[in-house]
């Protein structure tokens, strides 16, 4: 904990002060979230696939029906293309 916080205050950056404390798999719970446009997807896209590029591994929880399609159709962190994606291609 005291390495996340040193970390996040050192670069100014929450991100690398997770990365840097997360050894153990990551949990987004999106339970309370409602996703309204492909901002949002592409938003969790871009963290999840951020956390994996460092070897965390992540599993996204409690999305309602209408952010799930949203999801489903233009996420990419899900999809094969997504190995592609944390390759640098």
């Amino acid at each position: 904990m005291l390495a996340t916080v040193a970390v996040t205050v050192y670069t100014h950056d929450l991100a690398r002060g997770v990365l840097t404390g997360v050894k153990r798999s990551v949990r987004i719970d999106l339970s309370h979230a409602h996703f309204w446009d492909i901002t949002a997807v592409n938003a969790l896209d871009k963290v999840v696939l951020k956390f994996r590029r460092k070897g965390c591994e992540v599993e996204v929880l409690g999305l309602n029906q209408a952010s799930a399609t949203l999801v489903d159709k233009f996420g990419v962190h899900d999809k094969d293309t997504a190995d592609n994606i944390l390759k640098g291609h």
